[in-house]
């Protein structure tokens, strides 16, 4: 897998990574991995596809982000499709609260801090305006100003720590 930039290239719609569904505005609407740059820092997030609002929402600093022009998307590799015997799969996989990121498990980097710290793509399980629940793509750290690393998602216009299930990007 690879992240792509979106900038001027509208033929990305294939083999983008799913990581959940918009539940409030437009239900059903597939939610992809993006990432966005915003004062030094690569942040994963979600990467809403319509035709009157096409942009990648992230969460930092207490607020949620979008970059409607110069963001990337993550997209298969052309290898983990031809049949190749080296191509690797992606999948989630639950965060054990006791135990933080998963253990041997190939944690799918999304970005970096400008600090230098990673930050890693996560899906958060959210509940919406009507009580149904829904994946939301998201990240995992860097602390920042909050106690512990977590996962927070952009919801909203606000950057939310997820307080239901947590599943991390994984590649193996």
């Amino acid at each position: 897998m690879k992240y792509k930039s979106a900038r001027g290239n509208k033929a990305l719609s294939k083999g983008l990574v799913l990581g959940g569904k918009e539940f409030s505005y437009d239900q059903g609407t597939p939610l992809y991995v993006c990432r966005g740059f915003y004062r030094g820092n690569y942040i994963p997030g979600k990467y809403l596809s319509r035709h009157y609002h096409s942009a990648c929402h992230f969460s930092w600093e207490g607020d949620e982000h979008q970059e409607k022009v110069d963001f990337e998307l993550m997209k298969i590799s052309n290898s983990s499709s031809s049949g190749n015997n080296n191509s690797k799969t992606l999948r989630w996989v639950e965060l054990n609260e006791e135990e933080g990121i998963p253990n041997n498990a190939d944690v799918v980097e999304g970005g970096k801090s400008r600090q230098g710290e990673q930050i890693y793509v996560i899906r958060c399980q959210m509940e919406g305006d009507k009580k149904e629940l829904a994946w939301t793509p998201g990240r995992y750290g860097p602390s920042q100003d909050h106690a512990a690393s977590s996962a927070y998602v952009g919801y909203g216009s606000t950057e939310r720590q997820c307080k239901g299930k947590v599943e991390f990007l994984t590649c193996s």
